[in-house]
């Protein structure tokens, strides 16, 4: 399994966590600790949004747009606000909700910590792309396989993944499960 994780927290480097602890209004070690709480959400998002075909086709296309994303750049607050509201759509204000309580941020702290985080992952996952030469079916597993194991290391984000997986807010993911698998079925049959 490549370790996805640790490559793009390599990434997020001390130049980039600078950058969204300044987005964010605080020093760099809190910032860094906020990071690791918002990565597995991301890559969480983005392994679940992958399932569907198109969306996985159009998050492989975004990707190049991303890899010359230098890291030390002035961060683009508005390029990572259409980040977010691609990525999760109408719970973008829910998660950061939920994330700005865990971290003591305010709705517009955690707006840009989510932002910053995923800007850097899409950077990274860029670079992964054209390094490794994936195809869509390769970065839909490699994100399956990373997303899991970076929720497995975060309470909080199997918390949050839990309520954003159950779509319905019955307190089961199973019937939320099934529908989705249906929906993949259906895909993969026409």
């Amino acid at each position: 399994m490549t370790d996805l994780v640790s490559l793009l927290m390599n990434q997020l480097g001390w130049s980039s966590t600078d950058l969204i602890a300044k987005a964010i209004g605080q020093d760099n070690a809190i910032a860094k600790k906020w990071i690791d709480l918002a990565l597995p959400l991301i890559l969480n998002q983005l392994s679940n949004n992958s399932q569907s075909e198109e969306w996985a086709k159009g998050i492989f296309g975004a990707l190049d747009k991303h890899i010359n994303s230098a890291p030390d750049a002035a961060p683009d607050l508005q390029d990572w606000a259409k980040i977010l509201k691609h990525l999760f759509g109408n719970k973008e204000a829910a998660i950061e909700q939920q994330l700005a309580e865990q971290t003591w941020l305010d709705t517009a702290g955690a707006t840009n910590l989510l932002a910053g985080v995923a800007n850097k992952v899409m950077s990274g996952l860029g670079q992964q792309k054209q390094a490794w030469g994936l195809d869509v079916t390769n970065l839909v597993g490699l994100l399956a396989t990373n997303s899991k194991a970076a929720t497995e290391k975060s309470s909080f984000a199997n918390d949050l993944i839990f309520k954003m997986m159950d779509q319905d807010g019955d307190g089961s993911i199973v019937d939320d499960a099934m529908r989705i698998g249906g929906n993949l079925l259906k895909g993969m049959i026409s």
